[in-house]
């Protein structure tokens, strides 16, 4: 049933890099060259231009004088200028102040197609041209001077400090720009292709052959030059040459980056980077991280950390796609895959394989106790490893195998029909049946069985199931794991639990579904959401090892294991080497900052925020750090003011942080950049969103201050008004008892005991002329008359038809004084509506003066015409006499003694102003005396005019 292959093979290891691709659209995959500057920027040439970028994204530059694309060389003068060049001659530069790229000069009738090599010193660009000659060029000026003439065709330049080196005849010469002095080297390079590269202060030789493969290395120390042997096979085109802080030799190959140390003037191998890359340039910038070019592949980064990965193009791996890890006896481990395959490696600092077998069955588990393995196949059927040897158990007829636990050559094993005890492994292996219920995990913890089943977790002592308790309920768990204190039940998208009898505790939640608890070296790891977390069983507690994540992004991760300081991964992509140890934090005070702000999508500075206004709320911030992994490496997390708990996280620094719809307030913004838990970076930045005018201090004074004089206002206003309303009913009150006196001296003068003395008179008259009828009849006139005098004099207004009616009774008693010579006529022909309001008797008193003063003394025929005249917006009444006339009749009153004062008519002119003023109702009259043409009286005629009133 399976077939095994025994070997011990050592194999190179190749660290875990990541593309640059991850942060940002990579505008070109054929690199040439990349430098960190002064700034914080990374630089790259490539096969399509300059290239600057700022962590988030890459900027392009060109010039329109460029003959062609691609540009190499880059380089950074004391000035903070950036320099490159290109193949025919053309040399850049990009002054920061200007952020652009400038033409500086064109040496292409010095060169024979070869891209020029090229130094700063100073104010001064130092070029190797073709026909063999070192020129030098003011960067001021952009004159021109030979600095060396004559030198060998093969070779580049090279500045350290003050020094230039350089190759003349295969021999290696310097010049002091300090001194003017050379020195010349007696070793001959001839038969090689001699290169300079310069590594810290010591200049590095790389002779290659015809084939540009690496020949011979030498190394420049304290002006002896030194032959360092080389590995065997060592037979790779070299590009560049780049050493640490701890000494460690990176070169740049055709074939990925070879990392190595010089021992005892001899290179021994370390580790590989990007094999089968042809790397074109290596550097590490501020932050620790090293950058590499590649030609056709792009760029990629490494944070310094050595993890590694195994795979099936570097390793003895049938496929990339593992499946299980489990720790074996001395430092070996179990590995399956998913074509069935299970490998034994040896770890020590790296990975020796072993050992190989192959099953024609799933492989499903993989259980290790010691010295012995149990796989488990097709979930029905396992065989034991041991000693290099395997037994198959194929009668025992098992169910879906979940978990085992092997103790004094017992095997407890958990499948889905329920729970066994197997015994006699070596020589005839039985099978019994504890419980039959399905059972999903099993261990012996303080020499007592506990297992899951699908009912709960139980302890079973002899034949009792002694039920675990948590919060008063039934445990149940999907897996059990034995703890050197508690046994530790987990159940996914619950928790985990813990306990030593009984009654467990619950220690904390599981989110993920796909998190992974396993036992390692005697303790318990968690690896949820691409954490790994260690329990503590003394706390307990629950503590953060390493944030993993920024190493195995797209990677899905199948099992784990711990040793010593690494964690071992298997996943999709092969396996994984993972170092757990604490990161070694960098001082990065300097780069995590604010690059831009935005409010309600307006740039704005840092002084600007301290004056915002009220409807400027809206405030976008967006962060950078110039650390190239830091995007990965890194969490970033903010909160509002120094008394806020709630910190919030970013995802992804490129989202900006957003404060939307602020209340006015001073505010304080917190960030933080955390490596796993530790604060390594922490800053602020303030700003204060003022209050609108209408909520600040002045304005409530404004409004206070207005307020109080509106309420002035308007309390002497509502005195005055109340004064002039209680003026006005005063007048009103003195109107009403003048119009009521106006009344009374009407009805006064109507009823005054003259013409009341003679209307009894007249009756007398009559009852002695024993005219009996006619006394009574003007006894009801007079009755009716002064009855009616009465009634009206308690109303404003009467009808016209009233008022007639009122004349007509009042003209029959005079007629009837006058002995029926008073010939009287009432014209209403023209009144259509005989109810207009007209004011109470006020046509009375000049009927009555047309009587007393105009026919009282008129001998003969006495004539008296009312007419009634309708207009537009008003009645004219006409009153029209053939009496004596008003001059004779005011001769007659001043020649009587006591004359008889015309009350009547002062009475009307009286109730005409009271109706003007009480009513706003403008009644006029006017008299005209009647002549004839000689002058004789005709009579009077009085017009009263009023308006008209429904």
């Amino acid at each position: 049933m399976f077939m095994f292959i025994t070997t011990t093979v050592s194999y190179a290891q190749e660290v875990i890099t990541k593309n640059v691709a991850d942060l940002a659209n990579l505008p070109d995959d054929e690199f040439y060259d990349v430098l960190h500057d002064t700034h914080g920027n990374y630089w790259f040439c490539a096969d399509s231009g300059l290239y600057r970028f700022d962590g988030i994204s890459f900027i392009h530059y060109s010039n329109t004088k460029q003959r062609s694309q691609s540009l190499f060389n880059l380089k950074e003068d004391d000035f903070g200028r950036i320099w490159c060049n290109s193949l025919n001659g053309q040399f850049f530069v990009v002054d920061p102040a200007k952020d652009r790229l400038d033409f500086f000069v064109d040496v292409k009738d010095e060169l024979i197609g070869k891209l020029p090599v090229y130094e700063l010193y100073k104010d001064q660009l130092i070029v190797k041209v073709d026909n063999n000659r070192i020129l030098q060029y003011d960067f001021n000026t952009k004159e021109k001077t030979i600095l060396v003439n004559g030198i060998g065709p093969h070779s580049n330049i090279l500045r350290i400090d003050s020094k230039l080196f350089y190759f003349n005849l295969y021999v290696l010469n310097y010049v002091d720009h300090t001194t003017q002095k050379k020195h010349i080297f007696n070793t001959s390079f001839k038969g090689t292709i001699p290169k300079l590269y310069k590594v810290g202060k010591e200049v590095f030789i790389i002779c290659s052959d015809e084939n540009k493969n690496l020949e011979h290395l030498y190394v420049l120390r304290n002006d002896t030059l030194i032959q360092i042997e080389l590995p065997a096979n060592f037979n790779l085109s070299v590009y560049d040459v780049y050493k640490n802080k701890q000494g460690l030799l990176f070169f740049a190959t055709d074939k990925g980056v070879k990392v190595m140390e010089e021992v005892d003037q001899k290179l021994q191998y370390h580790f590989s980077l990007l094999q089968n890359s042809k790397v074109s340039r290596i550097i590490e910038d501020t932050a620790g991280n090293y950058i590499f070019t590649t030609l056709h592949r792009g760029i990629y980064y490494w944070d310094g950390q050595e993890n590694f990965i195994y795979q099936s193009s570097n390793f003895d791996l049938e496929i990339n796609d593992l499946n299980h890890i489990q720790k074996f006896q001395n430092n070996e481990f179990l590995v399956t895959d998913f074509n069935n395959s299970i490998y034994k490696f040896k770890y020590d600092t790296q990975f020796k394989y072993m050992q190989k077998w192959n099953s024609k069955d799933r492989i499903n588990n993989v259980f290790t106790f010691d010295d012995r393995a149990f796989i488990t196949i097709a979930g029905k059927t396992f065989f034991q490893l041991k000693d290099q040897k395997t037994h198959h158990y194929p009668d025992l007829k098992l169910s879906s195998i979940k978990d085992m636990d092997f103790s004094n050559g017992k095997l407890f094993l958990a499948d889905s029909y329920g729970l066994n005890l197997i015994k006699n492994l070596v020589m005839q292996p039985t099978k019994t049946l504890i419980r039959q219920k399905r059972c999903l995990s099993v261990k012996i913890f303080n020499n007592n069985v506990y297992a899951a089943f699908a009912d709960g977790i139980f302890k079973i002592v002899d034949e009792d199931y002694i039920p675990i308790i948590f919060n008063k309920n039934t445990l149940y768990a999907d897996q059990l794991i034995t703890g050197n204190r508690f046994l530790w039940a987990i159940k996914k998208n619950q928790g985990i639990f813990y306990g030593s009898n009984t009654v467990f505790r619950q220690l904390t939640s599981l989110k993920d579904q796909n998190a992974i608890v396993k036992k390692s070296n005697d303790r318990i790891y968690i690896l949820e959401d691409k954490k790994l977390y260690q329990i503590n069983e003394e706390k307990p507690s629950l503590d953060l090892l390493k944030d993993i994540s920024s190493h195995i992004k797209n990677i899905k991760i199948l099992d784990f294991e711990i040793i010593h300081d690494v964690c071992l991964l298997t996943t999709d992509k092969g396996l994984l080497q993972i170092s757990i140890l604490k990161d070694s934090f960098k001082d990065i005070s300097t780069t995590t900052f604010i690059d831009q702000i935005l409010v309600n999508e307006i740039t704005k500075n840092n002084d600007e925020l301290q004056a915002l206004s009220y409807h400027e709320n809206s405030v976008k911030l967006f962060l950078k750090n110039t650390n190239l992994a830091g995007r990965n490496a890194y969490t970033f997390r903010y909160k509002m003011n120094d008394n806020s708990k709630r910190w919030q996280y970013i995802s992804d620094i490129k989202n900006p942080i957003y404060l939307s719809y602020l209340s006015p307030a001073s505010y304080k913004l917190i960030y933080q950049t955390l490596q796993n838990t530790t604060v390594i970076h922490e800053d602020s930045i303030h700003f204060n969103i003022f209050q609108p005018y209408w909520k600040t201090w002045w304005f409530f004074s404004i409004i206070f201050i207005t307020a109080l004089a509106i309420i002035f206002i308007i309390v002497r206003l509502y005195l005055s008004k109340l004064k002039a309303k209680q003026h006005f009913e005063l007048e009103q009150l003195d109107l009403k008892k003048n119009l009521a006196e106006a009344k009374l001296q009407n009805l006064t003068s109507q009823m005054n005991p003259h013409f009341t003395f003679n209307a009894l008179n007249t009756v007398q008259g009559l009852i002695l002329d024993d005219k009996k009828e006619d006394a009574y009849t003007y006894l009801a006139h007079f009755s009716n008359l002064f009855r009616k005098s009465i009634d009206f004099s308690s109303k404003t207004f009467n009808t016209f038809e009233e008022e007639i009616t009122f004349l007509e009774t009042y003209l029959k008693i005079e007629s009837k004084r006058f002995n029926n010579q008073l010939n009287y006529q009432i014209d209403d022909t023209e009144l259509e509506d005989r109810f207009f309001k007209i004011p109470a008797m006020i046509l009375q008193p000049f009927v009555e003066n047309a009587i007393k003063h105009g026919l009282l003394h008129k001998k003969g025929a006495k004539q008296l015409r009312i007419q009634f005249a309708l207009h537009k917006e008003s009645i004219e009444c006409i009153i029209i006499d053939n009496g004596i006339g008003r001059k004779t009749s005011r001769l007659l009153s001043q020649n009587r003694k006591n004359a008889h004062l015309n009350m009547a008519t002062s009475s009307v002119q009286k109730r005409f102003d009271l109706y003007k003023k009480y009513h706003n109702m403008e009644m006029s009259y006017q008299y005209n005396d009647l002549a004839a043409s000689n002058g004789e009286s005709l009579g009077t005629k009085v017009t009263i005019t009023i308006p008209l009133m429904k």
